[in-house]
């Protein structure tokens, strides 16, 4: 109670620089070790650093329902977007889901995950997974990342950003396009999406999209349903998945949860939209 109430008294930019400097002690004073183990069946190294890695690649098996999904289709040689890519686990997972001859673009705004991430694909000896440090928005507005050790974005004022902000159809023009968008940005993936239009045009793209909740995204002005307005019926198969059961259903507008959901829009063929239409 005394906590929440300090919290709803003190200034965003006060308690951004102590939060900033809780986590950044956190990460300094953590014993760094590397975990080794299978995720998603294939064999990882992963440098743990910080808390929060130590609670999510520690110890323990690791489960990835939706990586596991992933793996009926067949991104060989594609290029792949792994958005809010945290310190590249899932990158790298995605990497040898597509082999050397295709890449991964992982883009993290988090400086400390950023460092960590290219610790983790040094030691794994993963060529083809780019690393990069940006926001991914909408390029309309200025935006930074908060002080924790995910990194929720959050709006900021003047004229140039701390951090490179880039739209999802800037990576498309500088890395060609993807055959599977793969993004989880704390809340920030309708900003995201409206700057991904060329994108969202492309044949044979897949997204794979982590919703964070009405509550989250009404920092934005937005709710999960707005996830509809991108994906039209007729061009994309939508599916959810099931907590409970770790498999992917059918999704509808009516049936998308209003809090924290991993949502698949499949792009569909030619002969297939017929058969959805129909």
């Amino acid at each position: 109670m005394f906590k929440g109430t300090v919290r709803s008294l003190m200034p965003e930019a006060i308690y951004d620089t102590f939060r900033r400097a809780k986590h950044k002690r956190a990460a300094d004073t953590f014993p760094d070790y590397v975990s080794q183990k299978r995720v998603a069946g294939y064999p990882l190294k992963i440098v743990i650093a910080d808390p929060v890695a130590a609670e999510w690649y520690g110890d323990g098996p690791h489960h990835a329902p939706e990586i596991e999904f992933l793996k009926q289709f067949d991104l060989t040689g594609r290029t792949i977007f792994d958005l809010g890519s945290h310190q590249s686990v899932t990158s790298m997972v995605l990497a040898h889901m597509t082999g050397d001859a295709g890449d991964v673009i992982s883009v993290e705004p988090n400086g400390h995950n950023h460092d960590i991430a290219k610790k983790n694909l040094a030691i794994n000896g993963l060529r083809n997974v780019i690393p990069l440090r940006a926001i991914v928005s909408s390029g309309t507005f200025n935006v930074s990342i908060d002080g924790g050790l995910v990194g929720r974005t959050r709006f900021v004022s003047g004229s140039k950003p701390e951090i490179d902000i880039i739209t999802i159809d800037d990576l498309s023009a500088a890395f060609g396009d993807p055959s599977l968008v793969f993004m989880d940005i704390e809340g920030h993936e309708i900003e995201a999406l409206i700057g991904a239009l060329k994108t969202l045009a492309v044949q044979h793209c897949h997204w794979l999209v982590e919703l964070h909740g009405d509550e989250s995204l009404a920092t934005y002005g937005h709710k999960n349903s707005d996830i509809f307005r991108f994906f039209p019926d007729g061009m994309f198969r939508a599916l959810v998945l099931d907590v409970e059961t770790g498999d992917f259903i059918p999704l509808t507008r009516r049936s998308l949860p209003h809090t924290r959901c991993h949502v698949f829009f499949e792009r569909l063929r030619a002969s297939e939209r017929d058969i959805h239409n129909f």
